[in-house]
């Protein structure tokens, strides 16, 4: 149980896992940034 604690992820998908977060953090900030371009011009 502590090595499991001690290493939630395998290392062989411990790489996909980063690259997935760093996908959806990504695709999140896109969103705002575009939802804040149109409320900007929206209320220019």
């Amino acid at each position: 149980m502590k090595k499991l604690l001690a290493y939630p992820f395998h290392p062989s998908w411990s790489l996909n896992s980063v690259l997935c977060y760093a996908l959806a953090l990504r695709g999140a900030l896109y969103a705002l940034h575009a939802l804040i371009n149109v409320a900007w011009l929206r209320y220019q």
